[in-house]
């Protein structure tokens, strides 16, 4: 995702929240990794700061 440079279309349910998805967009890619435990993303992100 970060690497290639290309557009991705992220889908989210109806009135899901456009602000809570670029803050766990933000939370990511800030290598947040606390925030994450338990979850699915936590096996596979490699929780690098960009």
């Amino acid at each position: 995702m970060i690497q290639s440079g290309e557009f991705y279309f992220i889908s989210r349910p109806r009135r899901f929240g456009k602000s809570l998805t670029v803050s766990t967009l933000k939370c990511l890619f800030q290598g947040q990794k606390e925030l994450f435990e338990g979850l699915w993303i936590a096996k596979f992100w490699s929780f690098k700061r960009y």
